[in-house]
């Protein structure tokens, strides 16, 4: 858990690069993404490309896939606010089966590379296909496994329609979310997540709750500096908005 607090919170990249100045040795899976160029250096990152059938699948079933709207229900009707945010087509057609996918290249992978991957001490899925991956890679490796989540979609879903009809809804998030980890990271950002992992059936002590907002103790020990940097008088305040 302190690691993790102390190293950067929510954010992935910050957090990262926070563990690996306190001396832990990184390797990233990217799951279908190109690999950053803001990352340590010390890093290695493993990129495992998109499967070559996703851009004919998403063209075969362009007529069934739900498009997000532009914009966001002013009235926040929860109805509204569902159909605003949900993916739920979308999931059984090519989220889950990619997800799926991705876990069984990174399995064969780790099969592959079985006597190289025995230094791994811990292994850390992140989002919803990350989640999948990590887990599966956790067993075979017989590591301890880390999940992680920026917030959640499911609390309105499972208050509505309930877990079977969430589940034919979001099969992605809800297996996901309700996988089981020796740690689980959630961002409090206002989706009531804390709620989720607890309804899912994960242990308090398991769960780790990130707030959002602004470390206070960590400002107070750039405060001098920062003033002085600034050019600001003793008695001038600075306001910082950031989202």
């Amino acid at each position: 858990r302190s690691a993790f607090l102390q190293a950067g919170n929510q954010s992935i990249r910050r957090t990262l690069s926070g563990l690996c100045e306190r001396g832990f040795q990184i390797e990233i899976w990217l799951l279908g993404v190109e690999a950053p160029l803001n990352y340590p250096e010390n890093m290695i990152i493993r990129t495992f490309r998109k499967p070559f059938f996703l851009s004919f699948l998403k063209k075969l079933l362009k007529p069934f896939l739900v498009r997000r709207r532009n914009v966001f229900p002013h009235n926040r009707d929860v109805e509204q606010v569902l159909d605003y945010r949900n993916d739920e087509v979308n999931q059984w057609l090519t989220g889950l089966p990619v997800a799926l996918y991705f876990s069984v290249r990174v399995i064969i992978h780790t099969l592959l590379n079985r006597r190289i991957l025995k230094s791994v001490h811990a292994v850390w899925g992140y989002e919803r296909s990350g989640v999948l991956a990590g887990k599966a890679v956790s067993k075979l490796l017989k590591v301890p496994c880390i999940t992680s989540f920026q917030g959640t979609v499911l609390y309105f879903y499972l208050q509505r329609y309930g877990a079977w009809k969430t589940f034919l809804k979001l099969p992605l998030d809800l297996i996901s979310t309700w996988k089981k980890a020796d740690l689980v990271i959630m961002t409090d950002d206002g989706t009531r997540g804390l709620d989720i992992l607890k309804q899912l059936g994960h242990h308090h002590e398991k769960i780790l709750f990130v707030s959002n907002g602004v470390d206070l103790g960590e400002l107070s020990t750039v405060q001098a500096s920062a003033i002085s940097d600034l050019g600001l008088e003793d008695n001038e305040l600075l306001f910082v908005m950031s989202t």
